[in-house]
């Protein structure tokens, strides 16, 4: 068989492929199957980690189109490694040990990298909000704008807890003296004197002298002014209730305890137990229960029980009376008439003695006088002195009575008493004045002291010989219209200049004037002007352990470490685990450390510079593997398999690039072997391809492309023989021209690792339908566990 005219040429490319389903994918040599194709292989090439640079050569591309295709090629995979670089360079602008972004690898062809410039971008928004700058102040419709943004924006939410001014409630509070924050609400206060009205805003005065206790000492008397109260010496005395005594220290009406001062009247084998007004004495040794009046203890029950007054040995009521027992008391009730000469006090039910003489109701006659006996009276007889004068009990003579001395005269505070024979006068002193020890006008009369002035609550008595004035207290001002002393506003003088100092507000108050500082939260007055507070110089700031403390202008900012974040507290700072929060951090296994996180690649795999993805180990090559010299070392992800190729018989083993093939020799044939020289089977040609799990798929994967040459005549049949059982890949042809045929090998589901196959495909020239020629194309399939 002459086999020149059916030159079988295999062109054989691994390739990770993504084949869109375009309707224009039809047409051989259409531009939209150029972009769609080349795309596919641009984005595949980057994200195998490959540098768009080091797709020198198409080959498989025509000729004319593969310029177009090499520019489609490189736009999509920068576009896919910027993509994947500039993820790279956040992280690693935010990753405290590795921040500096000079250690971020560079394009070995232009000098330029993805990486770099994002890693820059995203300094500059660390810094923009260390600096206060909104997050969404970059605005160069470039790429650096995505960095710039998620950099500030992270580092403001996830280190971050400021202090600033919160709402002040009470700026426009209804309060009437003084206002306090409480939560998000107010709170209206009132100073020294004041209470708060029903409607929780007005401050009225309080009467301390109506209160309770009196805040004056026994023998003064209390008089309300605004806001306060004043003491004067009147020689009032505080009367407390029976039981009680005033302690002039307290002020107060406090219990008597009778028992200490053994002024109870038990007698043993009694306790004296002391109880409020009043005591108890009881039997020792037993349980002791204080009822109330009229009550005692049960010694069986230990209950209070009433106590029956009119059943004990003093009988409560007086002669005459009978007592009648009630719930905790008693009464006495009149039980026969008094008699003659006395009468029936109602209220004390006691007989009391009728003075006749005072109730006129004697027979004494003229020049007799009545004398009131107990239950009677008498009629003595009587001698007559005149007015001023009195009857002398021994010599029955009448003397001069000296009203001035006993205290008879009527004479007024300010008048004179001159006793007269039977008689007195008084003689007027002038005003201001009182009588001396010796009947003179001499002493002057303190009205203030005595309380004898008209002076108002807003005025202050002031003594003077023979009289006093009246003073306005200090903030109020004399009105001769009305008399009397108004209050001052201060706040508003008639020149319109605050007594307060700048920065301060004036509230007028009853006689004086107060001026609170009114500067803005986290400030303070000082010289005269508002000046901001710096938390973090005084020691006053919030920020906790590991936090920095960053002083602005009101408040302060509490900053965690790159690589920690607040607490759900928000004071404190916690570890960010890097591995969980951010997805896909690392291509292998992620391990996160205090402040940072590291990747570990699993066997088979060496970490890349850029400290996150996984270089596959390349065992063949670097001669690690342990295959004899019988076996091929083939390279897997992550590994590598020895693999034995045994040629069937009557076949040559040949090394075709980097192709083992198995080459049917026909002069190996043993003569008149009429299958062996009429096989029409070759060649074997064996490949191998590792991927990695493909868990999803939305479009065809191209894996393997073949050129296959051919005569005119004849015709090319592709079946894919054994080895896809599970239906996961799939041989499409396309006529490239009429001697040139391309078979490519399609993964068609998604597939997941570990899992390999040999597929066996058969590669049929036939010409009217007679099989004239067969190449079998082996070709092993090795997917990793990895997606990577």
């Amino acid at each position: 068989m002459d086999s020149s005219n059916f030159y079988l040429v295999l062109f054989v490319t691994a390739l990770f492929t993504l084949v869109m389903a375009m309707s224009s994918f039809a047409q051989t040599n259409g531009l939209g199957d150029v972009i769609t194709d080349c795309c596919g292989r641009g984005l595949s090439f980057a994200e195998m980690g490959r540098n768009c640079s080091d797709m020198s050569s198409l080959p498989d591309v025509r000729y004319a189109q593969r310029e177009s295709c090499k520019a489609v090629f490189m736009s999509c995979c920068h576009r896919q490694k910027y993509s994947d670089d500039c993820s790279y360079g956040i992280t690693h602008r935010l990753d405290e040990e590795r921040g500096d972004c000079a250690t971020v690898p560079e394009d070995s062809c232009d000098r330029y990298s993805a990486g770099k410039e994002c890693c820059n971008c995203c300094g500059l928004g660390i810094e923009a909000y260390s600096l206060g700058i909104p997050c969404d102040h970059m605005s160069l419709n470039t790429p650096c704008d995505h960095a710039f943004e998620t950099c500030c924006t992270l580092t403001r939410q996830e280190h971050d807890v400021t202090t600033e001014p919160p709402f002040d409630p009470c700026i426009n509070s209804p309060c009437s003296q003084g206002c306090q924050i409480v939560d998000s609400n107010y709170k209206c206060l009132c100073i020294a004197g004041y209470e708060l009205a029903a409607d929780r805003t007005t401050c009225l005065d309080i009467n301390e002298c109506a209160g309770y206790p009196y805040p004056c000492e026994d023998g003064e008397e209390c008089f309300n002014q605004p806001g306060t109260f004043v003491c004067r010496e009147s020689g009032r005395r505080i009367s407390c209730p029976r039981g009680l005594r005033y302690n002039r220290g307290s002020r107060l009406c406090e219990d008597i305890d009778e028992c200490t001062e053994r002024t109870d009247n038990c007698r043993p084998p009694q306790t004296c137990y002391n109880i409020f007004k009043s005591f108890r004495c009881v039997q020792r040794h037993q349980n002791v229960v204080l009822c109330p009046d009229g009550y005692e203890q049960d010694q069986r029950t230990n209950r209070c029980v009433d106590i029956n007054e009119c059943a004990r040995e003093n009988y409560p009521c007086v002669t005459g009376q009978r007592c009648e027992n009630s719930e905790g008391s008693f009464r006495c009730v009149r039980a026969f008439d008094c008699g003659t000469g006395y009468t029936l006090n109602a209220i004390t039910q006691q007989c009391e003695d009728i003075n006749e003489c005072a109730q006129s109701v004697s027979s004494c006659g003229t020049g007799f006088r009545c004398e009131n006996l107990d239950g009677s009276f008498v009629c003595n007889r009587a001698m007559t002195c005149g007015s001023g004068y009195t009857l002398h009990a021994l010599t029955q003579t009448c003397e001069d009575v000296n009203e001035c001395t006993a205290g008879l005269a009527r004479c007024r505070r300010n008048q004179q008493c001159v006793n007269l024979a039977g008689s007195h006068t008084c003689e007027n002193c002038e005003d201001g004045y009182r009588i001396d020890s010796r009947n003179q006008c001499s002493i002057d009369v303190d009205e203030c002291a005595e309380r004898m002035d008209s002076c108002s609550v807003r005025q202050r008595c002031v003594n003077t010989r023979g009289s006093y004035r009246c003073d306005c207290l200090n903030g109020f001002d004399f009105d001769s219209i009305r008399n009397d002393c108004f209050d001052v506003d201060e706040c508003n003088p008639p020149d319109g200049r605050s007594p307060c100092l700048p920065h301060q507000s004036c509230y007028n108050l009853p006689g004086e004037y107060d001026c609170q500082n009114m500067c803005s939260y986290g400030s303070r007055y000082t010289r005269g002007t508002c000046v901001d507070i710096n938390e973090c110089a005084e020691g006053t700031h919030q920020c906790q352990a590991m936090q920095e403390c960053i002083n602005q202008e009101g408040g302060h900012l509490c900053r965690c470490p790159v690589g920690y974040r607040l607490t759900r507290s928000r004071r404190g700072c916690e570890d960010i685990d890097e591995c969980t929060s951010i997805p896909n951090s690392c291509r292998g296994e992620c391990l996160n450390t205090d402040g940072s996180f590291s990747c570990i690649c699993p066997e088979g795999y060496t970490l890349n510079d850029n400290g996150f993805s996984c270089n596959d180990v390349n065992e063949c090559t670097m001669q690690l593997d342990d295959c004899n010299s019988d076996q091929e070392c083939f390279n897997t992800l992550g590994g590598y398999k020895c693999r034995s190729m045994e040629c069937p018989e009557y076949y040559d083993r040949r090394l075709a690039g980097n192709q083992r093939e198995c080459v049917k020799n026909y002069d190996n044939c043993p003569p008149r072997n009429d299958a062996c020289l009429s096989n029409v089977t070759t060649q074997y040609t064996f490949s191998a391809m590792a991927l990695p799990s493909i868990p999803y798929i939305s479009s065809p994967i191209r894996l393997m492309t073949m050129d296959i040459s051919k005569s005119t005549m004849s015709q090319v049949v592709l079946r894919l023989v054994d080895g896809n059982e599970r239906n996961y890949f799939q041989v499409q042809k396309r006529l490239l021209s009429s001697v040139h045929v391309r078979a490519s090998l399609m993964l068609i589901q998604a597939v997941n690792g570990p899992y390999e196959t040999d597929l066996r495909l058969e590669i049929n020239t036939m010409i009217n339908n007679e099989l004239t020629q067969q190449t079998v194309v082996v070709i092993h399939v090795d997917i990793g566990e990895n997606l990577w």
